[in-house]
């Protein structure tokens, strides 16, 4: 949202749909981490990559250093 804001692109019905599963091994985590983020307007490859970069500087992204995460814009 803050990205959007910040470069003036409409977030007015913008929505973020998280998915995962459960890993079958030890330690107890999630997997499969699917996010889908859904924006009013189609946004061009910039601010695509801009957004995308934000996500995956997140402090709950990084955090789950999870290599099935998979981010959907």
């Amino acid at each position: 949202m803050k990205y959007c804001q910040a470069r003036e692109l409409d977030a007015t019905s913008l929505s973020v749909d998280v998915s995962a599963q459960k890993a079958a091994d030890m330690p107890v985590r999630l997997d499969d981490i699917q996010i889908h983020i859904h924006l009013p307007t189609e946004l061009d490859s910039r601010h695509r990559n801009g957004l995308k970069k934000t996500i995956e500087a997140c402090l709950i992204h990084k955090d789950s250093e999870n290599p099935s995460e998979k981010i959907e814009i």
